[in-house]
């Protein structure tokens, strides 16, 4: 598969990148450790690659597939390509929706590693969001309602307000301990976020 600039390859790189995101994802949770290498490095590079959106919708196709080891590697390379984008820049695309939609047909997943990336992904975006505006907080608001439990999405929140220092496992830990207990919404006023750099813009498109 090709992954450089547009225009070296006859057809571009996103020509087939619909049939070949499932069949790297596939390879890339298979036993054999070369192969298994292989796929996930086409698939880093993938994302390093080619546009943004393309990038979160393909490996977003990828949360239906057969296999659930090939999808805790659809999970894992989802949440790594949003890390790698920026939580903040994630929130403000048109593809949120899309990435809502795989994490909460993941999140309830048997295998733990599909869990736990599934989870980090919806920790940093709910965490993130509450530095921004309103109208940022409350489509998030409305994503994961219509996306998640209510049960599933108070164990967010609950993960989000006791990670203190942004230290991911420890808020997963909390999504299956412990009890709800304080806030079951995104909103805090944003009058209250004035002082803070990330409440004030919305540069990205």
């Amino acid at each position: 598969a090709y992954y450089g600039p547009p225009g070296r390859h006859p057809n571009g790189p996103k020509a087939d990148l619909d049939l070949i995101v499932p069949m790297l994802i596939k390879k890339s949770a298979e036993t054999n450790g070369f192969i298994a290498d292989e796929a996930n490095r086409a698939l880093m590079a993938m994302a390093a690659s080619v546009s943004e959106g393309r990038v979160i919708c393909a490996l977003a196709a990828c949360a239906s597939h057969r296999n659930p080891q090939a999808r805790a590697k659809a999970a894992i390379h989802l949440s790594r390509a949003l890390e790698s984008m920026g939580w903040r820049r994630v929130l403000q695309m048109k593809e949120l929706d899309k990435v809502v939609q795989a994490f909460g047909a993941l999140n309830s997943e048997g295998l733990s590693e599909t869990r736990s990336a599934t989870r980090h992904g919806l920790v940093s975006l709910i965490r993130e969001s509450r530095g921004q505006c309103a109208d940022v907080q409350e489509r998030l608001e409305r994503l994961l309602r219509r996306q998640l439990s209510e049960k599933d999405r108070r164990k967010l929140m609950d993960a989000v307000d006791a990670s203190t220092a942004g230290t991911f496992p420890a808020a997963l830990e909390d999504t299956s301990e412990s009890p709800m207990t304080r806030r079951s919404s995104l909103r805090p006023s944003c009058a209250s976020r004035h002082g803070t750099s990330a409440g004030t813009h919305r540069s990205h498109g």
